[in-house]
């Protein structure tokens, strides 16, 4: 009697301790779970902060949106985030003491047909150029009003009737 009672007691705690690793495994899988979770949305948050700092960098080169988007990914490849702290990367991908507005320069220089000019003017001052070559249009009709050597003239200097 005495030993069958120790042996639903001993069943007992061995299913006890059975569900309690059940209960241990779980826990362990969802830590695991969330674990990965967090350290997914830590690096999207940190890719998001560099995108959007790239952006901002890009916009203060130019204003068109299409070159600012080229800009931005270049950009984007050039930053990282260190203990919170936005940092300047060399071309091949190390850590300098360089700062966004050497970034900047560099970008600059290495793509000068996305950047704008100073807008300056005056002798020697580059102006607007830089950047994307402006075309000219004319309305169609007004184009046809023109003399065929105006038109030429208009053609070779870049026009474009619409």
């Amino acid at each position: 009697m005495k030993t069958m009672e120790a042996d639903k007691k001993k069943g007992a705690a061995n299913t006890d301790q059975s569900k309690l690793m059940e209960q241990l495994e779980d826990a362990l899988s969802q830590n695991k779970k969330l674990s990965d979770d967090y350290e997914g949305m830590k690096s999207a948050n940190r890719k998001s902060k560099i995108q959007s700092e790239a952006r901002v960098l890009a916009a203060t080169l130019t204003k068109d949106t299409a070159r600012a988007s080229l800009l931005a990914e270049k950009i984007s490849g050039r930053l990282d985030i260190d203990s919170d702290v936005l940092v300047v990367l060399s071309e091949d991908g190390k850590q300098t003491i360089s700062s966004t507005d050497d970034l900047k320069a560099a970008m600059a220089k290495s793509y000068p047909f996305l950047v704008d000019g100073t807008n300056a003017s005056g002798g020697g001052a580059q102006g607007g150029s830089g950047g994307a070559a402006k075309t000219k249009e004319m309305p169609r009709a007004d184009y046809q009003k023109l003399s065929a050597s105006d038109q030429s003239k208009f053609i070779n200097d870049g026009g474009i009737p619409i």
